[in-house]
């Protein structure tokens, strides 16, 4: 891997994060805040079983929404992965065993990110998540550090995202079994 991919890459890694769990900014209007900082998303919790994700599917859908994807962190992928069909098994409710399955659940695609909180999750109904983003500029410079053996790098990528209608984003709580 170059420069150039590795600043990439570092950069795509740190907008993810800030695309889904920026702080909301407090006197100016940038950096955007983060989906899951939005005021007005509908709040649900998911325990030992799918019951309060499948009502907070429910009511983004009452909302007027049409829920395309879940999106949680990796831990909270793995917390989900252990729900099990009943008390006393040992066969997960999603399926995992000892193949990769499919990332799915309740008919959504999963997305996996360490961007978000090992204890949150979201769903996602992309036509309510406006985005608008150019490309990653990389610049080097050799003169600015002339009297060193050194580089000059500058990167600068910029983008913005708000969400129309938060109450058609579902933003849930993974509460691991005990």
């Amino acid at each position: 891997m170059n420069l150039s991919q590795s600043v990439t890459r570092a950069i795509t890694v740190a907008a993810n994060t800030a695309f889904l769990s920026q702080e909301a900014p407090t006197e100016r209007l940038t950096p955007p805040t983060g989906i899951v900082n939005i005021k007005g998303l509908i709040t649900g919790q998911v325990g030992t079983s799918l019951d309060g994700l499948i009502d907070l599917i429910a009511k983004l859908q009452t909302n007027l929404s049409n829920p395309t994807h879940v999106v949680v962190s990796p831990h909270g992928w793995a917390t989900l992965s252990k729900i099990k069909t009943k008390v006393d098994s040992n066969e997960s409710l999603l399926g995992a065993g000892t193949t990769a399955v499919e990332r799915m659940i309740l008919g959504l695609p999963v997305i996996v990110t360490p961007a978000l909180g090992n204890t949150v999750g979201l769903v996602v109904d992309k036509s309510q998540v406006l985005t608008a983003f150019g490309g990653i500029e990389i610049a080097t410079s050799q003169h600015y550090f002339f009297g060193s053996d050194s580089l000059a790098l500058r990167a600068t990528w910029r983008f913005g995202q708000t969400v129309l209608h938060p109450e058609r984003l579902g933003l849930f709580n993974i509460q691991a079994d005990k």
